[in-house]
């Protein structure tokens, strides 16, 4: 088994980044930790997590053009900020939204979203759990969004997808 979650964030100009509320999210957090703590270590045989990350992102895009929508186009800032994120993952053996908020102020853009995963061995299964999923489906046809990291570390996967536009140096 597989877990998923997901975090939005919007910069309104000239305003710090608040999350977006959901409703019920204690429910979605319970069921993604329910899940995950199910899952059993990936075999010897997945894939590396390079190739999965590019496999993914592969997945990503081809639902995005599904849905009449521009591809993402990777971005080496926000890869080098994901990987940082699926390796701490990975060090905990949980899934985590923690840092969020760091991750986007480090990306410097006015929107960010983030999809997480654990344990997923087909990058279309993980998409296709993440298009199941309504806050995650969201997240993959945010039409504000246009350039992608997607890194995969030992099973963990964070997507963090963001605006091209920049929020201006303070």
């Amino acid at each position: 088994m597989a877990a998923v979650m997901h975090t939005p964030c919007q910069h309104p100009s000239g305003h710090r980044p608040r999350r977006r509320q959901r409703s019920a999210p204690w429910l979605a957090c319970a069921l993604a930790w329910a899940i995950h703590a199910n899952a059993q270590p990936l075999p010897a045989d997945a894939p590396t997590d390079r190739d999965f990350a590019q496999q993914v992102l592969e997945a990503v895009n081809h639902h995005r053009l599904q849905q009449r929508l521009a591809p993402w186009q990777a971005d080496p800032t926000l890869s080098e900020i994901a990987a940082g994120h699926s390796q701490a993952m990975a060090r905990l053996g949980a899934l985590s939204h923690a840092g969020f908020q760091t991750r986007f102020e480090r990306a410097q853009r006015r929107v960010c979203v983030e999809n997480l995963a654990a344990r997923y061995r087909q990058a279309d299964r993980l998409v296709a759990g993440w298009q199941a999923s309504p806050g995650h489906g969201e997240n993959l046809l945010d039409a504000r969004v246009q350039q992608v990291g997607v890194a995969s570390v030992g099973g963990y996967v964070t997507l963090l997808a963001c605006s091209a536009a920049r929020v201006p140096a303070r």
